[in-house]
Protein backbone atom coordinates (compact mmCIF):
# COMPACT_ATOMS: atom_id res chain seq x y z
CA UNK A 1 0.00 0.00 0.00
CA UNK A 2 0.64 3.48 -0.73
CA UNK A 3 0.00 5.65 2.30
CA UNK A 4 0.81 9.06 0.44
CA UNK A 5 -1.48 8.31 -2.48
CA UNK A 6 -4.27 5.51 -0.92
CA UNK A 7 -4.31 7.21 2.86
CA UNK A 8 -7.79 5.69 3.35
CA UNK A 9 -6.80 2.21 2.17
CA UNK A 10 -4.05 2.17 4.16
CA UNK A 11 -5.96 3.07 7.09
CA UNK A 12 -8.53 0.19 6.50
CA UNK A 13 -5.90 -2.09 6.24
CA UNK A 14 -4.71 -1.23 9.10
CA UNK A 15 -7.70 -1.46 11.69
CA UNK A 16 -8.39 -4.87 9.66
CA UNK A 17 -5.16 -6.47 10.99
CA UNK A 18 -5.83 -5.09 13.85
CA UNK A 19 -9.35 -6.48 14.54
CA UNK A 20 -7.70 -9.84 13.31
CA UNK A 21 -5.88 -10.27 15.65
CA UNK A 22 -8.66 -9.64 18.52
CA UNK A 23 -10.43 -12.46 16.81
CA UNK A 24 -7.91 -14.98 16.45
CA UNK A 25 -6.94 -14.38 20.49
CA UNK A 26 -3.29 -13.33 19.40
CA UNK A 27 -2.11 -12.27 22.72
CA UNK A 28 -0.29 -9.11 21.20
CA UNK A 29 -3.22 -6.69 21.70
CA UNK A 30 -3.92 -7.97 25.52
CA UNK A 31 0.10 -7.51 25.77
CA UNK A 32 -0.32 -3.89 24.54
CA UNK A 33 -2.25 -2.92 28.12
CA UNK A 34 -0.10 -5.06 30.35
CA UNK A 35 3.48 -3.62 28.86
CA UNK A 36 1.66 -0.32 29.41
CA UNK A 37 0.75 -1.34 32.55
CA UNK A 38 4.37 -2.17 33.89
CA UNK A 39 5.47 1.00 32.14
CA UNK A 40 3.13 3.50 33.84
CA UNK A 41 4.33 1.68 37.31
CA UNK A 42 7.98 2.41 36.56
CA UNK A 43 6.85 6.05 35.93
CA UNK A 44 4.46 6.57 38.80
CA UNK A 45 7.84 4.61 41.19
CA UNK A 46 9.99 7.34 40.18
CA UNK A 47 7.63 9.91 40.38
CA UNK A 48 6.83 8.76 44.37
CA UNK A 49 11.53 8.53 44.79
CA UNK A 50 11.71 11.74 43.31
CA UNK A 51 9.17 13.15 45.94
CA UNK A 52 10.59 11.04 48.92
CA UNK A 53 6.87 9.50 49.30
CA UNK A 54 8.24 5.76 48.31
CA UNK A 55 8.46 3.16 50.55
CA UNK A 56 8.28 -0.06 48.13
CA UNK A 57 11.48 0.54 46.00
CA UNK A 58 14.44 -1.39 47.34
CA UNK A 59 17.77 -0.13 47.77
CA UNK A 60 19.28 3.48 47.68
CA UNK A 61 16.45 5.37 46.44
CA UNK A 62 16.58 8.73 48.72
CA UNK A 63 19.46 9.51 46.89
CA UNK A 64 17.13 9.95 43.65
CA UNK A 65 14.88 12.42 46.29
CA UNK A 66 14.41 15.49 44.24
CA UNK A 67 17.11 14.99 41.63
CA UNK A 68 14.99 13.37 39.07
CA UNK A 69 13.56 16.24 36.31
CA UNK A 70 10.23 14.07 35.53
CA UNK A 71 9.00 16.89 33.45
CA UNK A 72 11.94 16.15 30.58
CA UNK A 73 10.55 12.14 30.36
CA UNK A 74 11.17 10.03 27.64
CA UNK A 75 10.30 6.52 26.92
CA UNK A 76 12.14 4.34 24.09
CA UNK A 77 12.21 0.86 23.12
CA UNK A 78 12.67 -1.86 20.76
CA UNK A 79 10.53 -4.52 19.25
CA UNK A 80 7.04 -4.80 21.19
CA UNK A 81 9.00 -2.29 23.91
CA UNK A 82 9.05 0.06 20.65
CA UNK A 83 5.57 -0.51 20.67
CA UNK A 84 4.65 -0.07 24.47
CA UNK A 85 6.31 3.17 23.97
CA UNK A 86 4.08 4.76 21.38
CA UNK A 87 1.50 3.39 23.47
CA UNK A 88 2.76 5.45 26.82
CA UNK A 89 3.34 8.37 24.86
CA UNK A 90 -0.30 8.44 23.74
CA UNK A 91 -2.20 7.42 27.38
CA UNK A 92 0.47 8.91 29.58
CA UNK A 93 1.33 12.87 29.45
CA UNK A 94 3.97 12.60 31.67
CA UNK A 95 5.66 11.21 28.68
CA UNK A 96 7.43 13.83 27.22
CA UNK A 97 8.87 12.06 23.49
CA UNK A 98 9.45 8.71 22.73
CA UNK A 99 11.26 6.35 20.21
CA UNK A 100 9.90 3.19 18.95
CA UNK A 101 13.48 1.14 17.49
CA UNK A 102 12.38 -1.18 15.01
CA UNK A 103 8.56 -2.05 16.55
CA UNK A 104 5.37 -2.41 14.89
CA UNK A 105 2.79 0.06 16.57
CA UNK A 106 -0.05 -1.08 18.23
CA UNK A 107 -1.92 0.25 20.41
CA UNK A 108 -5.23 2.35 18.22
CA UNK A 109 -2.91 5.00 17.08
CA UNK A 110 -5.10 5.33 14.59
CA UNK A 111 -7.74 6.40 16.94
CA UNK A 112 -5.44 8.39 19.38
CA UNK A 113 -2.80 10.45 17.46
CA UNK A 114 0.76 10.89 19.17
CA UNK A 115 0.83 14.54 20.64
CA UNK A 116 4.35 14.28 21.29
CA UNK A 117 7.74 14.20 19.21
CA UNK A 118 8.09 10.59 18.50
CA UNK A 119 11.06 8.98 16.63
CA UNK A 120 10.27 6.00 14.75
CA UNK A 121 13.23 3.91 13.32
CA UNK A 122 12.61 0.71 11.21
CA UNK A 123 14.02 -0.32 7.37
CA UNK A 124 12.59 0.83 4.18
CA UNK A 125 9.28 -0.49 3.45
CA UNK A 126 7.85 -1.87 6.35
CA UNK A 127 4.23 -0.45 6.29
CA UNK A 128 4.35 1.35 9.45
CA UNK A 129 2.77 4.60 8.01
CA UNK A 130 -0.12 4.61 9.78
CA UNK A 131 1.30 5.70 12.67
CA UNK A 132 2.16 9.23 11.05
CA UNK A 133 -1.82 10.05 10.57
CA UNK A 134 -2.61 12.74 12.51
CA UNK A 135 0.60 12.82 14.35
CA UNK A 136 1.88 16.32 15.51
CA UNK A 137 6.05 15.83 14.82
CA UNK A 138 7.42 12.54 13.87
CA UNK A 139 11.23 12.37 13.08
CA UNK A 140 12.04 8.85 11.30
CA UNK A 141 15.64 7.18 9.64
CA UNK A 142 15.24 4.60 7.59
CA UNK A 143 17.46 2.13 7.08
CA UNK A 144 18.80 0.93 3.57
CA UNK A 145 18.10 -2.80 4.40
CA UNK A 146 18.52 -5.22 1.32
CA UNK A 147 17.23 -8.26 2.37
CA UNK A 148 18.78 -11.42 1.96
CA UNK A 149 17.38 -14.47 0.23
CA UNK A 150 15.06 -16.52 2.37
CA UNK A 151 16.26 -14.31 5.60
CA UNK A 152 14.32 -10.75 4.80
CA UNK A 153 14.90 -9.92 8.99
CA UNK A 154 18.31 -9.41 7.94
CA UNK A 155 20.57 -6.80 5.58
CA UNK A 156 23.79 -6.66 4.13
CA UNK A 157 24.30 -3.21 6.14
CA UNK A 158 27.06 -3.92 8.77
CA UNK A 159 26.18 -3.99 12.36
CA UNK A 160 28.57 -1.39 13.28
CA UNK A 161 27.08 0.87 11.22
CA UNK A 162 23.95 1.06 12.34
CA UNK A 163 24.66 1.06 15.44
CA UNK A 164 25.88 3.84 15.40
CA UNK A 165 23.00 5.52 12.92
CA UNK A 166 20.60 4.62 15.85
CA UNK A 167 23.02 6.29 18.54
CA UNK A 168 23.42 9.54 17.14
CA UNK A 169 19.84 9.56 16.11
CA UNK A 170 18.30 8.85 19.07
CA UNK A 171 20.54 11.19 21.24
CA UNK A 172 20.26 13.83 18.78
CA UNK A 173 16.38 13.70 19.18
CA UNK A 174 15.89 13.12 22.89
CA UNK A 175 18.71 16.60 23.22
CA UNK A 176 16.43 18.18 20.70
CA UNK A 177 12.99 17.09 22.42
CA UNK A 178 13.55 16.88 26.13
CA UNK A 179 16.72 19.37 26.71
CA UNK A 180 15.88 21.64 24.18
CA UNK A 181 19.22 21.75 22.39
CA UNK A 182 19.24 22.84 18.41
CA UNK A 183 20.35 19.38 16.90
CA UNK A 184 22.09 20.37 13.45
CA UNK A 185 21.47 16.15 12.27
CA UNK A 186 17.69 16.54 12.68
CA UNK A 187 17.62 19.54 10.31
CA UNK A 188 20.13 18.50 7.35
CA UNK A 189 18.44 18.55 4.21
CA UNK A 190 20.65 14.61 3.73
CA UNK A 191 22.37 12.70 6.78
CA UNK A 192 26.60 13.37 6.56
CA UNK A 193 28.98 10.77 5.57
CA UNK A 194 29.16 8.79 8.16
CA UNK A 195 25.44 8.06 8.62
CA UNK A 196 25.00 8.03 4.94
CA UNK A 197 23.17 4.61 5.20
CA UNK A 198 20.07 6.24 6.27
CA UNK A 199 17.62 8.57 5.56
CA UNK A 200 15.79 10.99 7.43
CA UNK A 201 12.25 12.45 7.22
CA UNK A 202 9.59 14.80 9.60
CA UNK A 203 6.26 14.44 9.49
CA UNK A 204 4.56 17.46 10.77
CA UNK A 205 0.93 17.41 9.84
CA UNK A 206 -0.95 20.42 10.10
CA UNK A 207 -4.46 18.82 10.63
CA UNK A 208 -2.82 17.09 13.96
CA UNK A 209 -5.36 17.88 16.94
CA UNK A 210 -5.69 16.20 20.51
CA UNK A 211 -7.80 12.92 20.37
CA UNK A 212 -11.23 12.62 21.52
CA UNK A 213 -11.19 11.83 25.24
CA UNK A 214 -7.44 11.75 25.26
CA UNK A 215 -6.08 11.68 29.17
CA UNK A 216 -5.01 14.71 30.69
CA UNK A 217 -2.69 13.36 32.64
CA UNK A 218 -1.65 9.97 34.32
CA UNK A 219 -4.49 7.21 33.64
Amino acid sequence: LDSVADPDSTRATWRHMEEYFAQVGVYVLPSTDVWYDDTRFLIDRLTAIDAGTDRETVGTRDRFAGRLDLERLGVAGMSFGGSTAGVTCIRDRRCKAGVNIDGWQFGQILDHPLQVPFLFMSREGNGQFPVFFGSSAIAMPFFRWIALPNLALLGTTDGAIIERVMSRYLLAFFQRYLLDVPQALLDAPSPPDDLRDATLTVVRPSTARPAPNAPSGPS
